[in-house]
């Protein structure tokens, strides 16, 4: 498995978890591209609508398939095994307000706490994502 962390312009916040089906060289591929390939679509989009991530991710995913195409005649199957994966991002709706405590804040951060926003889910294959809400699992995505 490969995770990832990325920021897009202080208004973007995203991580993700890929597990390659093969051994984990597929899920280190992956999560070395996938997050450029959003920041493409996503150029110069200061604030992106719901459609403009959809878009982004849309496209992230179909770019690294490709990506793993053209491995697949490589003697070494292995480094090119597929790979299912989940990625979530986190979009700011309102500002940032200062902290008012010491304990709303992590050890080197700005001091900084995010307020509102939106959580977008994107997946491929059979890795899921899941909401606890009211002490349970809640399944928030779906295979395919």
């Amino acid at each position: 498995s490969s995770g990832i962390n990325a920021e897009y312009g202080g208004v973007l916040w995203g991580c993700a978890l890929f597990e390659g089906l093969k051994g984990n060289s597929s899920a280190k591929l992956v999560a070395s591209h996938f997050w450029g390939r959003v920041r493409e679509v996503l150029a110069g989009n200061t604030f992106p609508s719901a459609q403009d991530i959809r878009r982004a991710l849309k496209r992230a995913f179909h770019s690294i398939d490709v990506l793993l195409k053209q491995g697949l005649d490589e003697v070494g199957q292995t480094r090119w095994s597929g790979v299912t994966g989940t990625v979530c991002l986190f979009q700011t709706v309102s500002p940032s307000r200062p902290t008012s405590k010491a304990s709303d804040s992590e050890p080197g951060s700005t001091g900084q706490v995010r307020t509102g926003g939106v959580i977008h889910i994107a997946n491929m294959g059979c890795t899921s994502a899941f909401l606890y809400r009211d002490g349970a699992p809640l399944r928030i995505s779906r295979d395919h």
